[in-house]
């Protein structure tokens, strides 16, 4: 057992020297954290959420200011479904 531990760390080891392996493969992230790092500005689903709360900010607070604007639902189940897609873009594995 403990020989079988050694040599199997020995292999592990060789094998990241002589680059056969990808460092990278071996960490997997933690439960809430992205698996990959994107700017805000070219993320989908964050876009379309932040032109969700935008048009409902408009949406609602347009009446206080004197100039009430009818959104019509159609708008927001757009912004839903691009959120939606954009979701399913971002967890689609590499090759899939």
């Amino acid at each position: 057992m403990i020989k079988k531990l050694i040599v199997t760390l020995i292999g592990k080891t060789l094998a990241k020297k002589i680059k056969l392996v990808d460092d990278t493969a071996e960490t997997v992230p933690q439960p809430g954290q992205p698996l990959t790092k994107v700017p805000w500005y070219q993320s989908k689903a964050k876009i379309s959420a932040i032109l969700m709360v935008v048009v409902i900010g408009v949406n609602k607070l347009s009446p206080v200011f004197g100039h009430p604007v009818e959104i019509p639902n159609e708008v927001f189940m757009i912004l839903e479904a691009l959120g939606i897609y954009g979701l399913r873009d971002a967890m689609k594995t590499p090759g899939a």
